[in-house]
């Protein structure tokens, strides 16, 4: 993978160039592939763009910068629990109930007030096989003034003659000496639940206190009792119920991100329990499939304090 001040270079290359082919943005979570895809997108938006980019002061710039919107941008996200972007969203379909509008009847139209029309299609890779089959024909039909942009952390998932006819920009995880320079301190807790990735050190920080929490919490596993379990059960569900006010998350997502947290911290401080960290992805995979947390937490760390 090429690093970010390389994929960001790309991007610049594009828009100098004027190339119109779709790109695709691919790396891990949190490494900055939103940010360079909206910078693509209002470069294509912008009427007065040079080979620069985007002029920053236009009408279609002000509002997209402000408000994150255009007239003639069209996100597709994936939709419910299960986050899948459905067929429904690339053609029309009255099966889908979705107040959105369907990729080829947006890119139907010519621009209202921006220079292209520009899709932008986030996590890919959740598109079920209907909706990349219906993408993959957008892509070979798409008009003069249509630009599609996608995002993926999972870029193996995305269907192969889908990649092929994007451009594929590589966004790459910072080294410890670039994200050191990006943020005045780091902390123990910030680099482990972030993995690197600076888009998440934001969201730890977002909710500093409720991760401050957990982090704690799993320094107390080492050398527990077997009797804590509850307590330790009782504390964790807690914890991670303090993540819903600050990031806007359901109890349930604040559990499997609290789960995702205990893992990282497991594959860091216990190497040589690979049965916990099994235990704490298999109720992980509970908690998504709507188990009861009180039911998933207490058997777990049962599991994970004691010898």
């Amino acid at each position: 993978m090429i690093g970010l001040a390389s994929a960001r270079a790309a991007v610049d290359g594009i828009i100098a160039t004027g190339r119109s082919a779709p790109v695709l943005f691919y790396g891990a979570i949190g490494a900055g592939k939103s940010l360079l895809a909206e910078r693509l997108a209002l470069a294509w938006l912008c009427p007065k763009a040079s080979q620069d980019g985007p002029c920053g002061e236009c009408q279609v710039c002000r509002t997209f910068l402000d408000k994150g919107k255009a007239i003639d941008l069209q996100r597709i996200e994936p939709l419910g629990p299960s986050r899948i972007i459905r067929v429904g969203q690339i053609v029309p379909d009255s099966a889908l109930d979705w107040e959105g509008t369907a990729v080829t009847t947006f890119l139907q139209t010519l621009p209202t007030v921006g220079r292209n029309r520009v899709v932008l299609i986030e996590d890919a890779d959740r598109m079920n096989q209907d909706a990349a089959n219906a993408l993959l024909k957008t892509l070979e039909e798409a008009s003069a003034r249509a630009r599609l942009i996608l995002t993926t952390s999972a870029i193996s998932r995305v269907m192969p003659t889908i990649r092929s006819r994007c451009i594929a920009i590589a966004c790459e995880l910072p080294g410890y000496d670039e994200l050191a320079g990006q943020f005045a301190s780091l902390e123990p807790h910030e680099l482990l639940f972030s993995e690197g990735a600076p888009g998440v050190i934001h969201h730890v920080r977002e909710a500093d206190e409720a991760y401050r929490t957990l982090f704690a919490l799993f320094e107390d596993l080492s050398g527990a009792p077997p009797g804590a379990a509850l307590v330790l059960s009782e504390r964790f569900k807690e914890a991670a119920e303090a993540l819903e006010k600050p990031t806007g998350q359901t109890s349930r997502a604040c559990h499997a991100e609290a789960l995702r947290c205990l893992a990282l911290w497991i594959r860091s401080r216990m190497p040589g329990h690979p049965d916990r960290l099994a235990a704490v992805v298999e109720t992980h995979r509970r908690i998504v499939g709507n188990a009861s947390a009180n039911l998933a937490f207490d058997p777990l760390f049962a599991t994970l304090v004691g010898p």
